[in-house]
């Protein structure tokens, strides 16, 4: 794992932040199905496991987002849906 610091942070291209307050009602809606959907499939039983799989189409769909924002291209968005292969098992 890389260091996060001030400089790799602002180092990292952001959209412009008009962008970003125009799609405000969006990444609320975002925010929030997200974490519904984490609540939902949370099983404390299960040594604090989410079930992902049941998640994933949701993180898909903001990824698909991000890459409108950010101006991605079709394979730049599908890299980043299946980055994460782990996301398909049943925790992280």
């Amino acid at each position: 794992m890389h260091d996060v610091n001030k400089y790799r942070v602002l180092s990292f291209p952001m959209p412009e932040r008009e962008e970003v307050i125009k799609e405000k009602d969006k990444i609320d809606h975002f925010t929030y199905k997200l974490w519904t959907a984490l609540m939902q499939n949370y099983d404390p039983s299960q040594h604090h496991e989410f079930d992902m799989p049941k998640v994933k189409p949701i993180i898909d769909e903001i990824e698909e987002f991000i890459g409108e924002l950010y101006d991605l291209s079709d394979a730049e968005v599908r890299f980043l849906q299946s980055y994460h292969s782990e996301f398909g098992r049943k925790s992280v």
